[in-house]
Order: C-alpha cells, then structure tokens, then sequence
C-alpha cells in the first residue's frame, strides 16, 4: 500500500502514471482511498467524508460541482488525505477501516498538523 499526505498530486500526473495499456486492455494501476474535510459555513459545521475512487481527480471534481448528494450541502471541499492500493478490495476495506472509530482516530493524527496549521488561519 502507498500512503500519501498533502498535498494532493496534480491531476495530469496521476492519470499518466495509474492507467495502463497491457495486450490492448486498458488496466487500472492504482485505486484510492481519501477523506476530505467538508466545511458548511451557514450551520458552522466542519465533517470528515471518507471514500474510494478509481480516477481520483474526477471524482474530488464531483464533490466540488455537488454532484455527491453525501456532499453537496458543503461549501468547501478539501482533499486532507488519500491512501493508494493496487488492489479494489483493498481500497474498500481501508475505507471501511477508515470509517470506524479506529480509523478516525487514526485520520486526526495523521493530518493533526495540517488541522493545527488551518485552524491558525481560519
């Protein structure tokens, strides 16, 4: 498995690098994991959405359009964390993982700068 934190990767780089051609199928390399930290200023609410995706700069787009219904009561919508794995079955399971008590926990110390650095600007 592939961690990544901040920042999220450009989306020209990422659709280069995951999908490839092998005896003229298209293949799909990597499949990810992500949580977004979702802020609704008219009710002050500040929410954590995990979720998994094949192509993950078109599916951060859908969140950002509100074409989620999950998301679209959001008026800012960041990508805080993502996981990449080779496998689809093991991107469901981490984002299952991710969704527990444990996971979020786990989530909130792993970005916990990040959250310190944004609370000082908000």
């Amino acid at each position: 498995m592939v961690v990544c934190v901040l920042p999220p990767p450009k989306a020209k780089a990422l659709r280069q690098t995951r999908i490839i051609r092998i005896s003229g199928k298209w293949k799909n390399l990597m499949f990810f994991t992500y949580v977004l930290r979702c802020h609704a200023s008219k009710r002050n609410v500040i929410e954590f959405y995990t979720g998994s995706s094949e192509i993950l700069p078109n599916r951060i787009e859908d969140h950002k359009s509100k074409s989620v219904k999950t998301t679209r009561s959001f008026d800012r919508i960041d990508l805080v964390y993502y996981e990449a794995c080779l496998n689809k079955t093991d991107a469901l399971r981490r984002e299952k993982q991710l969704k527990t008590g444990f996971g979020r926990g786990y989530i909130k110390r792993r970005i916990s700068n990040y959250l310190k650095s944004y609370a000082a600007v908000v």
